[in-house]
């Protein structure tokens, strides 16, 4: 029996464990209070669903031998589109969703071989809007989730041309704390102070279908839902 991990896993600990735990059970109360839903998407999709709209790069996925082109989800995003086009088509618009789970993605180790990376990755995603409140309310969303982990001022999320794209990474393997993107001269965690949950109207069935813009705070590039296969 092999003792070592595959190369790029890594066992957690206890503490890191429960470390994870209570930044996810965090992030999801303040989903749960802006009327974002849980799902629950596979780690395991078509390749073609992983790879629409061209924001990974197909060197990233790690794929799978089995009879249909199969791949480990390196994002939740992909997932979560498809379910909202396919399984999920007849919710009225807006749809609010998020989720948590592990995310793989490959690259080339300093050997020149190739190592996998596994991250939890927790997020949200808004669904058949597209509109600046929309993104208000996904930058208030963010704001509202660091400030429940406890991050500081000194921490800036980046903004520029819309909300944050990869910001909600609760924790890595092994994770110490929350990873924000920061750049020089974005926006503030504080800027927007003390925002009302659900800037955006609720459910109406006149608003965009499934295929509508999906914007989210979670991990990975986010693009317009792909058509259900």
């Amino acid at each position: 029996m092999a003792l070592q991990p595959a190369a790029g896993a890594r066992d957690l600990h206890p503490r890191q464990v429960d470390r994870n735990r209570q930044l996810c059970q965090r992030l999801a109360a303040v989903y749960r209070l802006w009327g974002y839903q849980e799902v629950a998407p596979p780690m395991v999709e078509r390749l073609d669903t992983l790879e629409a709209g061209g924001g990974i790069a197909e060197r990233e996925v790690a794929r799978l031998t089995a009879e249909e082109p199969l791949g480990l989800r390196p994002e939740l995003t992909a997932s979560i589109a498809r379910a909202a086009c396919t399984r999920l088509a007849d919710r009225p618009r807006p749809l609010r969703l998020w989720a948590e789970g592990s995310i793989f993605r490959t690259f080339t180790g300093d050997s020149g071989g190739q190592r996998l990376s596994e991250r939890l990755q927790s997020g949200v995603e808004l669904l058949g809007v597209s509109s600046a409140a929309a993104d208000a309310e996904l930058m208030a969303l963010l704001l509202a989730c660091s400030e429940t982990l406890g991050l500081q001022a000194s921490h800036q999320t980046q903004a520029a041309g819309g909300p944050p794209r990869r910001a909600l990474r609760p924790a890595r393997r092994p994770a110490r704390r929350p990873s924000l993107q920061r750049a020089p001269g974005s926006l503030g965690l504080r800027s927007f102070g003390d925002r009302p949950p659900a800037l955006v109207p609720g459910p109406d069935r006149s608003a965009a279908g499934a295929d509508a813009p999906a914007r989210g705070t979670g991990g990975g590039a986010h693009r317009a839902a792909p058509s259900s296969r």
